[in-house]
This record gives C-alpha cells, sequence and structure tokens, in this order.
C-alpha cells in the first residue's frame, strides 16, 4: 500500500542527505504503536529509499516522551548523522521536546510536519495540515447540503510545505546549500 505520507519518507531522507555531507546513517523516530498498513508501507519505502541514497536505517519506537532521551542517545551510540521524525500527533504535540533533545545530541532532523522545525528541529517537507482540514470541512459541508457519503470522491494533500531553520543549522554547524533555500516555504531565521 503507497501513501502519501511513505512517499514523503523517501524524500525526506534525499534532503536529509542533500543537507547533511556524507550522510550513510540516520535513524527513524516511530510512535509505538505504528504498526497499520499505513505504517508498514511508510517503513517499507523508507527502506528502500534509504537502500537507494546508501543510507543504513535504524527504526526507533517510542511510547512516551520519558523515552525521547534513550531514543537519542540510541541513535548517537549506531553513529547517526540524523532523524527522520515520523509525522504523528503523538510526535508533533513534543516536538519541542524532539527538538531539544536532537539539538543536544547533535543530530538534524526532518520530519513531515512542520512543527518540528518551528519549534527547533532542522528542516520538514510535508503537506500542509490547514489544507487538510480545509479540505475536510470542505466534505463535510457538501454532506451537509445532501451529497452522499459514498459518493464524494476521496482527496489526497495537495499543498505541501517546506520550513528550514536556519538558527538550527547554524548551532549544528551545517549549511543548507541555497537551491533549498529557494524553495523552502519558511524559513526560520534568528
Amino acid at each position: 500500500m503507497q501513501t502519501l505520507q511513505s512517499e514523503l519518507a523517501a524524500k525526506d531522507l534525499s534532503l536529509l542527505k542533500e543537507v547533511v555531507p556524507g550522510l550513510s546513517r540516520s535513524g527513524i523516530l516511530v510512535p509505538a504503536p505504528f504498526s497499520s498498513p499505513f505504517a508498514t508501507a511508510l517503513l517499507r519505502e523508507a527502506a528502500s529509499a534509504g537502500k537507494a541514497l546508501g543510507i543504513h536505517l535504524q527504526i526507533v519506537r517510542i511510547q512516551s516522551p520519558d523515552e525521547l532521551e534513550k531514543a537519542f542517545s540510541a541513535f548517537r551510540a549506531e553513529r547517526a548523522q540524523g532523524v527522520l521524525v515520523v509525522r504523528s500527533q503523538y510526535l508533533s504535540i513534543h516536538s519541542k521536546t524532539v527538538a531539544d533533545i536532537a539539538l543536544r545530541h547533535h543530530l538534524p532532523t526532518v520530519s513531515h510536519s512542520p512543527a518540528v522545525p518551528r519549534n527547533g528541529g532542522l528542516i520538514s517537507y510535508g503537506f500542509d495540515p490547514r489544507g487538510t482540514v480545509r479540505s475536510a470541512a470542505e466534505i463535510v459541508d457538501s454532506i451537509l447540503r445532501g451529497a452522499r457519503a459514498s459518493e464524494t470522491p476521496i482527496r489526497q494533500a495537495a499543498t505541501f510545505q517546506f520550513v528550514i531553520n536556519l538558527k538550527t543549522a547554524k548551532a549544528l554547524g551545517l549549511t543548507i546549500p541555497p537551491s533549498l533555500l529557494q524553495w523552502a516555504d519558511q524559513v526560520i531565521d534568528p
């Protein structure tokens, strides 16, 4: 099962490789339980992309914020050079903690969630949550106006955001390529 989020995992790893010179090892931070067909597709796509990009992946599943420090310590012990933070409500809520711990461990993060770089992570590329909410509201509105739910087309996110946190890049000693800065929808600069 191919999903938008699984396709974004490949994009995120390629962005991380572009920003981190010589990237050969990356962690993937996954909220547990994360065992749906969507999760399986995401991890399969990440593994395929990692192999194609020459990146060894280490998956760490966490169940609570108390496990974040241990997860990042495990990434460092395995010599990870960056971390893909899987988009989830749980990790978005704790994005500030994730970013703080990642920075303390000197690990750049890439995520699908713009909350991560806005709270101190390095970069994100993913669908705009406001667009998704807007689309859901339009679907609900059409159903309330009489459209049949069974005949309502399924919509996929169409608006994406690329966010870069230059303050974090500077703290990590990374230089963001000018081509990425031009492409970014939002650049967080100190």
